[in-house]
């Protein structure tokens, strides 16, 4: 369970670090992508575990 706690934690800063930072004026959009994307990875990851 750490492990993938740890996976997701390092995911996380990679997307806000790569993504979003170049270019400010898709932020928004990339933004939002991006939160959909994780949520649905999570809701996923959910379902695997359980």
């Amino acid at each position: 369970m750490g492990g993938s706690k740890f996976h997701q934690g390092s995911i996380f800063r990679t997307t806000s670090q790569g993504t979003f930072i170049p270019n400010p004026s898709l932020l928004d959009t990339t933004y939002t992508q991006c939160l959909y994307m994780i949520v649905l990875l999570f809701w996923l990851w959910l379902k695997i575990s359980v």
